[in-house]
């Protein structure tokens, strides 16, 4: 009698018929676990508790379904996450000793102390063990992330180093919160708590005991405080909870509404929490006082005209009429609401009988749930509107019931263009509250009731996200009571910030910090997060390049600034209105260094007082990352300026215009504030998987990203691909609506270009995808315990597959191979190229600049004449440089046919500007 196996062959799944004989290699594990036996799980890996990585896998398979190594029969040595030599372990995050990364004291101080720019020096024993405990990390943005990816950086951690960290939107929660980590294991504080003195001095040497455990919702130093991140998410910091605990939603109340913006918020939670015979309930309460006042005077008036109508002894049949036609209308459009959901959802692929089995036996994905309270308001309401038709048709001559039914038809119609009004006006007026619902440091307030009945959870979290995360960063890299900046991250604990000059001129007190900006090898951890100037279009990397006074490429114009009451409402000036944007104490911070002036906006309403944004090494970590998560709609997008100097007018040609003999200028005052809205990074570059690669890199430059699980597949949660493994592109569902076509053109807008780098060779290979299944991805932040666990543990599986991998001799000599070979092939595309192009070129090279001497004299000004030099002159020795380079690139020609044959897609070379 055969038995049906399944053969994973790194994230793929082939099916076959063996003999009954099992092999010593057999798995009988598939699908991370998922509900309460995740929860448990995961409580145990975040203490001291390790497994080997197929104890996190389900053991639920179905009779005659095993799972097996890709090579039956063969050598289970070579199965990268099993066998005899030494199988891969997951788990015991909150112990220091497991962040080590080698036994020996001396060299883990190399690893963790040395900058890049320093490798050279190291003897060739520690370079080798430098690079091959070296990472790079990518992290794609998403609500998900904040639970996927802590449990995935410990597992890399154990036996990485991070060099440089980087992500978008949620994504820089994460990348930021590593940064930091990896700072505190770097300074020797791994473990030491926030209120212990190891915690607040010298710390504990790497490896040692932990301290005191933290308080609720504060962390540990070093990547033990990603552990104690999942234990307060999870509610494991408490007594343990039994099955059917309260939920507290700690991750959701961290999401606190502007005050003014509490009634759309409601809305929004009783969506999330899927609570449909709320919303009306909850946007009768958002639409504003001005429409629920003009509500209320219909209803008055229709009910005067209903008992003109029909006299007064008619009461029970005007109260009966009324309701028939609003409980109607009411429940048609929720039963309505619910069937075109049900229309517009894509019906997922028909699996093969024994993926159907496997996906009803050990899939994470969640059980079959329905809205049962939904449907019950439903019914009550179609119950209602049977049992008041009676009512009236027994009260009410048809005539007047008819009237009945008319009037009260207006009254429900007058109604809702009034709160269709109301809607429109909040759209419109989107502006005076800065485009969002949450601001991220507003203050903790007693719920209304009416928050409470849309799904909102009692309050137990006593700081909004911002201030948590400007605490956890602070307590991550062991400087608890600091404010982190970017200069601790690249200098160490010992940074101290400098005041700035009012022209942003160097100074000898930062000289050293300095010279870290324009060298991101000399930075102990560089950490680089995405967000989108949504004014000008472009997307920026934070922390951002230094403005040199006299550099043309970053003049005034080019300098950010910031109204301190844009990002404290307790700052903000009399008539200006300001939300709760970052902590006082992190705009103090940023004040108290940074020079000031007031100019007039752009628009002639006014003056404002502004602050320099500060330079990059005296920038609060906390700030890039705000400005970075900055989800549209759900936060207020971020409110910096530009000094815009004064220009002159000009005609259609490009001719200066006068006026009694003086140039137009083009605005009335010299220099005047115009203002920039800064949004989610995730809206130009949702995962840049491209910030630290290389043509040829040192160590790996990894990605975590989070998808969907693909038709069919319901019990495969983390996909890493090897290199041979050529990924179909995905593909997603439009829906039935236009808003399913809308998604998909705004996700294909933004997402291209992160798409294409993943499938690239040499880039799916180190890139874990954590898959979600519905209910899980979005803006999900009401998701169950249970969810978060499972979530979590996707993560931590990704992660300790993505450091078997890349710890292995043999898989990173194949993966430094590759990169060879197609970044071979990308130079010599470009220097057939280059080739082509120098003849073009020769006298140029011939004349050595001479001909370029005189261009000042000749070069027509369209629209100005150039400063000075019409061309920009080079240094000494420049020319012979040059001809040494093309020679290089030309001779001997380049032949066509010597890489053939290589990985596809070739990746192509081209010039891309700086973000």
């Amino acid at each position: 009698m055969g038995s049906l196996v399944v053969y994973g062959a790194g994230a793929t799944v082939l099916l076959g018929t063996v003999g009954s004989a099992r092999t010593p290699e057999e798995v009988e594990d598939m699908a991370v676990r998922s509900g309460d036996d995740a929860v448990r799980a995961l409580g145990r890996l975040v203490g001291a508790t390790s497994t080997g990585i197929d104890g996190l896998l389900d053991d639920r398979l179905p009779d005659g379904v095993e799972a097996l190594p890709p090579a039956p029969g063969g050598d289970p040595d070579r199965w990268l996450h099993a066998g005899t030599g030494d199988p891969a372990t997951v788990g015991g995050w909150g112990v220091p000793a497991s962040y080590d990364l080698v036994p020996d004291a001396r060299l883990r101080a190399v690893l963790t102390g040395t900058v890049p720019a320093d490798l050279a020096t190291l003897a060739p024993a520690d370079r080798h063990a430098y690079v091959r405990h070296s990472v790079d990390l990518a992290m794609r943005g998403g609500a998900t992330s904040g639970v996927v990816y802590p449990a995935a950086v410990c597992e890399i951690a154990r036996s990485m180093r991070v060099r440089n960290v980087g992500g978008a939107s949620a994504g820089a929660i994460a990348a930021a919160f590593t940064a930091a980590a990896e700072l505190g294991r770097s300074s020797g504080r791994e473990g030491t708590s926030p209120g212990t003195a190891a915690g607040t001095a010298a710390g504990t040497a790497a490896g040692s005991v932990a301290g005191d455990p933290p308080g609720a919702g504060h962390l540990r130093a070093g990547f033990t405080g990603l552990a104690d991140v999942l234990t307060w998410l999870l509610q494991l910091d408490g007594p343990a909870p039994g099955r059917g605990a309260r939920e507290e939603f700690r991750l959701a109340q961290l999401f606190r509404p502007v005050r003014a913006q509490q009634g759309v918020f409601d809305v929004v939670v009783a969506v999330m929490r899927r609570r449909w015979w709320a919303v009306p309930l909850a946007y009768g309460g958002a639409v504003g006082r001005v429409p629920a006042a003009a509500v209320l005077v219909l209803v008055l008036l229709a009910g005067l005209a209903l008992a003109l109508l029909v006299g007064p002894s008619s009461a029970p049949g005007l109260l009966g009429g009324a309701l028939v036609v609003v409980a109607g209308l009411v429940s048609g459009l929720l039963l309505g609401l619910v069937a075109w959901q049900q229309r517009g959802r894509a019906r997922p692929a028909q699996p093969t009988p024994v993926l159907r089995r496997l996906a009803e036996a050990a899939s994470s994905r969640p059980r079959a749930t329905h809205a049962r309270t939904g449907a019950a308001a439903g019914v009550v309401l179609v119950v209602a509107a049977v049992v008041l038709s009676g009512v009236g048709v027994a009260t009410l001559q048809a005539a007047v019931l008819l009237q009945t039914v008319l009037v009260t038809l207006s009254l429900v119609l007058l109604a809702s263009l009034v709160l269709l009004a109301g809607a429109v006006r909040w759209v419109a007026t989107a502006r005076r509250r800065s485009y969002g619902l949450v601001a991220g440091s507003t203050r903790r307030s007693r719920p209304r009731l009416l928050s409470r009945l849309v799904g909102a959870p009692a309050p137990t979290v006593d700081r909004a996200l911002v201030p948590w995360l400007s605490d956890g960063l602070a307590e991550l890299a062991g400087l608890p009571g600091t404010l982190l900046r970017f200069g601790h991250l690249w200098q160490g604990p010992g940074f101290e910030p400098v005041l700035e000059t009012d022209d942003g001129s160097a100074t000898a007190a930062e000289a050293s910090v300095r010279a870290l900006a324009a060298s991101p090898a000399r930075r102990l951890i560089n950490l680089e997060v995405m967000t989108t100037d949504l004014s000008r279009g472009r997307p920026f990397r934070f922390p951002l390049a230094v403005a040199e006074p006299g550099d043309r490429t970053a003049t005034e114009e080019a300098s950010l600034w910031f109204d301190p009451g844009d990002l404290c409402a307790a700052l903000a000036a009399d008539g200006r209105g300001g939300t709760d944007v970052l902590p006082r104490e992190v705009v103090d911070a940023m004040t108290d260094l940074t020079p000031r002036r007031t100019v007039p906006l752009v628009d002639g309403s006014g003056e404002v007082t502004l602050h320099r944004l500060p330079h990059p090494w005296n920038l609060p970590v906390v700030v890039a990352v705000r400005i970075s998560l900055a989800l549209p709609v759900l936060f207020t997008a971020v409110r910096l300026y530009r000094l815009l100097p004064e220009g002159q007018a000009r005609d259609d040609l490009g001719r200066t215009l006068h006026a009694d003999g003086a140039p137009v200028a083009s605005q009335a005052h010299p220099v005047v504030a115009q203002e920039l809205w800064w949004s989610d990074g995730g809206i130009t570059s949702n995962f840049p998987v491209h910030l630290f690669d290389a043509v040829l890199p040192r160590w790996p430059s990894l990605g975590l990203t989070l998808g969907s699980h693909p038709p069919g597949q319901p019990t495969q949660d983390v996909w890493l691909p090897q290199d041979w493994n050529v990924p179909p592109a995905p593909v997603g569902d439009l829906g039935a609506g236009y808003l399913g076509l809308l998604a998909a053109v705004l996700g294909a807008a933004r997402s291209w270009r992160d798409t294409l780098h993943s499938s690239l060779p040499g880039f799916r290979s180190r890139v874990a995808a954590v898959r979600q299944h519905p209910g899980e991805g979005g803006v999900s932040l009401f998701m169950p315990r249970a969810t978060v666990a499972a979530l979590a543990l996707r993560g931590a599986v990704a992660g300790a597959r993505l450091r078997e991998r890349f710890r292995d001799d043999a898989q990173w000599e194949r993966h430094r191979w590759l990169r060879l070979r197609v970044g071979a092939t990308a130079l010599e595309d470009t220097r057939a190229r280059v080739a082509r192009a120098v003849p073009w070129y020769e006298q140029l090279l011939a004349e050595r600049g001479d001909g370029l001497k005189g261009l000042a004299d000749v070069l027509p000004g369209d629209p100005t004449l150039p400063p000075g030099p019409a061309w920009y002159v080079p240094a000494p020795g420049f020319w012979d440089h040059v001809d040494h380079v093309l020679d290089a690139q030309t001779d001997p020609p380049p032949d066509p046919g010597l890489l053939a044959g290589g990985p596809s897609p070739e990746p192509s070379f081209g010039l891309t500007p700086p973000t």
